[in-house]
């Protein structure tokens, strides 16, 4: 996604040769979609990240981080789950954030470690855990998702994160899907997201 709110998909070649093979304006379509409920949106909406979802293969499936102002001290944080088909972009369900509204310093970063049930999004010093759909269908967006934070003390400040995907040995798993934080005068942080009706952890 550039800049400007151009979504684009390029094919490239081991020779180093590339082309662009889709191209769609994304911002406008995603503000239209939600301008009805969020007026302000339809000005003021920002794409902040976006993923790709690991749990729809050769489905052409992402999710997006977005924002938008609701005053001079608050902001709306929104995730839509979009999918390519053929020359269009399709937008699954649109999501807000309940738990953190507040203007952010540093541009949030948006991680989808497999397998893809759950979002983690990192603001200036908290994280957000966001439930995914589970389905690229309309009945998404009317299922009820949980939705958890972590806050941090304001002198904490991340200064660089990432994401590891669960993996599993036998049919156990044996690495929860994590993310990591770097946090300066702390350390390394860990977030995992524990689900125990997803299959058996091993000790």
């Amino acid at each position: 996604v550039r800049r400007g709110g151009d979504f684009q998909v390029w094919s490239c070649a081991r020779d180093g040769q590339s082309r662009q093979v889709f191209q769609k304006e994304l911002l406008s379509t995603l503000a239209e979609h939600v301008g009805e409920l969020y007026p302000n949106a339809t000005r003021e909406l920002e794409i902040l990240d976006m993923c790709l979802l690991p749990n729809f293969e050769n489905q052409d499936a992402f999710l997006v981080l977005s924002s938008f102002p609701n005053g001079p001290n608050e902001t709306f944080y929104l995730l839509f789950t979009i999918r390519k088909e053929e020359d269009q972009l399709l937008i699954v369900s649109a999501y807000k954030l309940n738990t953190y509204t507040t203007p952010y310093s540093d541009k949030p970063k948006l991680y989808v470690p497999a397998p893809g049930t759950t979002g983690f999004i990192v603001f200036d010093n908290s994280v957000v855990l966001s439930e995914l759909v589970s389905k690229l269908d309309h009945t998404s967006s009317l299922k009820k998702k949980w939705e958890d934070i972590i806050t941090f003390r304001s002198n904490i400040r991340f200064i660089g994160s990432g994401a590891e995907d669960q993996t599993t040995n036998n049919g156990v798993i044996s690495r929860l899907a994590s993310l990591y934080l770097i946090a300066g005068q702390t350390g390394v942080l860990r977030v995992d997201h524990l689900n125990t009706l997803e299959g058996e952890i091993a000790e």
